[in-house]
C-alpha cells in the first residue's frame, strides 16, 4: 500500500478522489486491493513513514498531477511491460533513508507472501549496500527473503506482482542471480540449492530488488555476513565504496547493466573467506 501523506490544511478528499481518478488503484498491479492511503497533519508528516508527502505550497491537484507524471505512471507503464533504464546508475552517498524504505519495503513483502509461509517460516532481511549505515550505493533497495522451498513461480509471481514488483529476466540468459545464484563460498551444497527467484519494483522513486532464496541456500547466510561486516568494520565499507564507485563508473554507459555486478567478483574473491572466519566467531 502507497502512503500518501498531506499536510497544511490540504483537502485530503480532493486528493483521494484525483488519485483514483488517475488511476492509482492500478499501479500496483492486479490484485492490489487497496494501492494508497492518505495520512493527515496540520503541522508535519513523518516523511520515514510515507511514501509521497503533499504540502501547502502549491495547490494539492498540482501536487498530485506531479505525483502521477513523475512516480506513478511511469511505474504503472513499466510494470505493463513498458521500457526500464537498465543502465549502471552512478554510486550516491549514503542515504539515511535507505533504512526506513528497506523496513517499508519488507513490511509489504512479508504482507504480500503470508499466504504463502501459514506458518511464518519465511526470514526477511534488508541486505545490500544500502543496509550499511555510511556506504554509498546505487540507490536500489536490496531484499532478501529466505524460503523453506521456492514457492511455485505462478503464485508467488502474482503476489509480487499485486505490490508493484516484476518477476526479472536478466539481461541474457546467463545473467549471474535472476535464477540461480553463483556457487560461491567454502560450504558444499548440492547443485539445486542455488535456485532462487528474483524480482524488481521498476518504482522510479524508490527502486527495489527483492532475492528470494531457499534458507538452506550459502547465499542466504553471506549477503547478511558481508552486511554485518562492513558494519562493523568502517575502513573495509570505506574501501568496498571505493571499489564500487569506481567500477560504476567505468560501467556506466554499459548496455548490459550485469557488467559491473561482474566485476566486482574479484574484490568478493578477495574477502569472502575473511567475513566467513569472522561470522564464526561471533
Amino acid at each position: 500500500m502507497l502512503t500518501v501523506g498531506i499536510v497544511g490544511g490540504q483537502d485530503a478528499v480532493a486528493a483521494a478522489s484525483r488519485l483514483r481518478a488517475l488511476g492509482v488503484a492500478a499501479v500496483l498491479g492486479p490484485g492490489s486491493a487497496v494501492a494508497f492511503r492518505i495520512a493527515t497533519s496540520d503541522t508535519s508528516v513523518d516523511t520515514r513513514f510515507v511514501d509521497a508527502v503533499l504540502s501547502a505550497d502549491e495547490p494539492v491537484h498540482v501536487q498530485v498531477e506531479r505525483l502521477w507524471t513523475t512516480r506513478l505512471r511511469p511505474w504503472s507503464e513499466a510494470l505493463a511491460g513498458g521500457p526500464v533504464d537498465r543502465r549502471t546508475a552512478a554510486v550516491q552517498v549514503h542515504d539515511p533513508r535507505w533504512q526506513w524504505a528497506g523496513r517499508r519495503g519488507l513490511d509489504r513483502v512479508r504482507s504480500a507472501l503470508s499466504r504463502l509461509d501459514p506458518a511464518g517460516a519465511f526470514r526477511y532481511d534488508h541486505i545490500g549496500s544500502t543496509a550499511v549505515p555510511g556506504l554509498g550505493a546505487k540507490a536500489f533497495v536490496d531484499l532478501q527473503v529466505r524460503v523453506t522451498r521456492l514457492p511455485d513461480p505462478a503464485e508467488i509471481d502474482r503476489a509480487m506482482n499485486a505490490i508493484g514488483f516484476l518477476a526479472a529476466t536478466g539481461a541474457r540468459p546467463d545473467s549471474p542471480g535472476v535464477h540461480r545464484d553463483l556457487p560461491r563460498g567454502s560450504e558444499v551444497v548440492p547443485d539445486e540449492v542455488w535456485a532462487k527467484r528474483l524480482f524488481t519494483s521498476p518504482d522510479p522513486v524508490s527502486p527495489t530488488i527483492v532475492h528470494v532464496r531457499r534458507a538452506d541456500s550459502p547465499w542466504g547466510n553471506h549477503t547478511v555476513w558481508f552486511r554485518d561486516w562492513l558494519r562493523a568494520h568502517p575502513d573495509q565499507r570505506d574501501r568496498y565504496q571505493e571499489i564500487k564507485i569506481r567500477l560504476a563508473a567505468e560501467h556506466s554507459n554499459d548496455p548490459d547493466h550485469d557488467d559491473y555486478t561482474r566485476a566486482k567478483t574479484a574484490y568478493f574473491d578477495e574477502v569472502q573467506g575473511v567475513f566467513e572466519e569472522w561470522a564464526a566467531r561471533r
